[in-house]
C-alpha cells in the first residue's frame, strides 16, 4: 500500500513538473496505435503436375491434355473457384553412366534419358466450406504443394477502415491519459495536424501483416483447413498544441 501511495505521489509530482515546464503554446507529438486480428476469408491452393517421356513433345502433349481435363472439370463443377496456371517448365532427366576405362580408372558421364514437363495450377476461393472435398479430389490427380489463407480484396478494404478507426480512437484515449499525467484535461489540447501511418516520414501506408502459423501448410504435410487470422496494424500521430 505504501508503495502504491509513493507511486501515485510521484505521478502527481511528475504531472506538476510537466505542467510547469510545458506552458501555453507548447507542442506535443502523441500517437495512437491499433493491432487487429482478422479472420482470413480466402484460400489459395497451389498444385503441381508433370509428365515424363523420352520424347519431349509427347510429354508436353500428355501434360497439356491432363491440365485441360482438370481445368475443364473445375470450371464445370466449381464456379466459385478462380483457377490460373503458372510456371510451365521443361527439364531434362539425366542419369550417370559409369564406364570402366581400365583396371584402375572409371569414367562417369551424365546422359539425358527423358524429359520432364511441369505445370503449376493455382486455385483461389472464398467459399471455404468446399475445401475438404475440392482438395481431396484434386490430390488424386495432382500434387498439393501448399495451402494458405489470406484476406480477400473486400476483406482488405474493411480491414483498412477498421485498423485506422481503431488507431484514431486510441489516439484520443492516449491524449486523455497524457492530459491527466500533466494535470490537465483534453480540452486543453488542440490538434494542429494528423499523420496516418507515418506518411510524412516515409514509413509507408501499410504496417506489418502477419498470417498465423495455423493457416499455412507446406508440401509433405497434411493440409489444415483452419483459416487462421491476419494481423493488421495502424498508427495515427497527432501534433498537439497546449492552450
Amino acid at each position: 500500500m505504501r508503495l502504491l501511495i509513493v507511486l501515485l505521489a510521484l505521478l502527481y509530482t511528475t504531472g506538476l513538473t510537466f505542467a510547469q515546464e510545458l506552458g501555453k503554446d507548447s507542442r506535443l507529438l502523441i500517437a495512437g496505435t491499433s493491432n487487429l486480428k482478422i479472420k482470413n476469408d480466402r484460400a489459395v491452393a497451389v498444385f503441381s503436375l508433370f509428365e515424363e517421356d523420352k520424347d519431349k513433345e509427347v510429354a508436353a502433349s500428355a501434360l497439356n491434355k491432363r491440365a485441360k481435363d482438370i481445368l475443364d472439370r473445375l470450371k464445370a463443377n466449381y464456379q466459385d473457384v478462380e483457377v490460373s496456371t503458372t510456371s510451365y517448365s521443361v527439364e531434362p532427366i539425366e542419369e550417370e553412366l559409369e564406364t570402366q576405362i581400365s583396371q584402375t580408372k572409371k569414367s562417369i558421364k551424365s546422359q539425358r534419358v527423358a524429359w520432364r514437363v511441369s505445370q503449376t495450377v493455382v486455385l483461389r476461393t472464398t467459399v471455404l466450406s468446399i475445401l475438404p472435398k475440392l482438395i481431396s479430389e484434386l490430390q488424386k490427380k495432382m500434387e498439393l504443394e501448399s495451402l494458405r489463407f489470406e484476406l480477400s480484396e473486400s476483406a482488405q478494404k474493411r480491414a483498412e477502415k477498421d485498423r485506422l478507426e481503431a488507431a484514431y480512437r486510441n489516439l484520443f484515449e492516449r491524449m486523455d491519459v497524457v492530459a491527466q499525467i500533466m494535470g490537465k484535461t483534453s480540452v486543453d489540447f488542440s490538434i494542429e495536424s494528423l499523420d496516418f501511418d507515418g506518411l510524412d516520414n516515409g514509413s509507408g501506408r501499410y504496417q506489418t501483416v502477419e498470417v498465423s502459423g495455423s493457416s499455412v501448410r507446406r508440401k509433405g504435410t497434411d493440409p489444415s483447413f483452419e483459416p487462421g487470422t491476419t494481423n493488421v496494424k495502424g498508427r495515427v500521430e497527432a501534433r498537439v498544441k497546449m492552450k
